[in-house]
């Protein structure tokens, strides 16, 4: 079965450099997992990320429903949430 992990966000610098942060790490930690970006740059304010396992799809982030940004410090928490999906 193939996973990915779907990043959608509005782009621009900030978000940019989430995905980046984000990709980099999922690829250490979780090498199989392909990740993939989907830029919608109408919608602002938006990184949406799910993880997709065949036909099923999960939220596992949504800053549009209050999840807030990534950061560093919150990165290996999200990775953990990834695995446990």
């Amino acid at each position: 079965m193939v996973y990915k992990l779907h990043i959608k966000h509005s782009g621009g610098c900030f978000y940019s450099k989430m995905f980046e942060m984000i990709e980099q790490e999922v690829k250490k930690t979780i090498p199989d997992l392909d990740v993939e970006e989907d830029l919608v740059p109408c919608i602002s304010g938006c990184f949406e990320v799910q993880l997709i396992k065949g036909d099923k799809k999960k939220l596992i982030h949504s800053k549009l429903n209050g999840n807030g940004s990534i950061t560093r410090e919150k990165l290996d928490k999200f990775v953990e949430k990834i695995k446990a999906a």
